[in-house]
């Protein structure tokens, strides 16, 4: 479910379609998974108190968020904030979902 290694990380942002929904920022590129699962990638930036908490927790969320959506197929890199901490969670699965579906949309 992880998109692990830089270079798979970076070819989803360069040939990705990107869209954005409320907090999220999406990069959205067909899967590589020979499998045909969802490979996630996040970016997550929080400051203030108790960053690392925070940030682990908006990484579980967004993990969380992205198994519910239903997105299997593709190789998806988010980026959040701090933000997205205060969304209710059906609210963060419609954005995500909003914003993949914007990504797919583009050309």
């Amino acid at each position: 479910m992880a998109l692990r290694g830089r270079e798979r990380f970076e070819r989803t942002l360069v040939q990705g379609r990107r869209a954005r929904s409320g907090p999220l920022a999406v990069a959205v590129a067909p899967g590589t998974d020979p499998e045909g699962s969802l490979r996630l990638g996040l970016a997550v930036r929080v400051s203030g108190k108790a960053r690392a908490v925070r940030r682990n927790r908006l990484r579980r969320r967004l993990r969380a968020a992205a198994s519910v959506a239903g997105l299997e197929g593709r190789d998806v890199v988010v980026r959040a904030g701090a933000e997205a901490l205060g969304l209710d969670f059906q609210d963060l699965v419609d954005h995500f979902r909003r914003a993949v579906a914007r990504a797919e949309r583009s050309s």
